[in-house]
């Protein structure tokens, strides 16, 4: 497959993906060598860095802990990691 038809092909497959809101604006940046992606990703880093999973999964409910609040704190900290080693 020529390379500029998988790219086709993966920007009409985000086209027809979901979103929360139903309102599909999406837009597409190309990052094509390392240093694009720690640029693109530093806030994600950051973020990344400051997120405490063990406080915020032992911070105090009214309910227990969700199945999607674990999933969330297994995942934050990893944001700039999978987002930089993503193809």
């Amino acid at each position: 497959m020529e390379f500029y038809e998988a790219i086709k092909r993966i920007l009409e497959a985000g086209n027809l993906a979901p979103a929360w809101n139903h309102n599909c604006n999406w837009s597409y940046i190309v990052l094509r060598t390392e240093e694009e992606k720690e640029y693109a990703f530093e806030y994600a880093k950051k973020i990344a860095d400051k997120f405490d999973a063990e406080k915020y999964l032992n911070a105090p409910r009214p309910y227990p802990t969700t199945l999607a609040q674990k999933m969330y704190g297994y995942a934050m900290p990893r944001q700039y990691t999978m987002l930089k080693n993503a193809p």
